[in-house]
């Protein structure tokens, strides 16, 4: 199975980092919700080529 990218949301900055095969990107927010945090990261993976195809 190959390496998913892991997603974590910081509660109090509210801001996403994207751990993939040894890289950090971070998404700088303020996000309005968890929700639109996690949307925003699944679309940075898909753009960068890191999602198998879409579930």
């Amino acid at each position: 199975m190959p390496p998913r990218p892991q997603i974590i949301f910081d509660v109090p900055t509210r801001t996403v980092a994207i751990m993939f095969d040894g890289d950090v990107i971070m998404l700088m927010g303020p996000f309005a919700s968890r929700t639109k945090a996690m949307s925003a990261a699944m679309d940075e993976c898909a753009r960068r080529g890191w999602l198998d195809s879409p579930c």
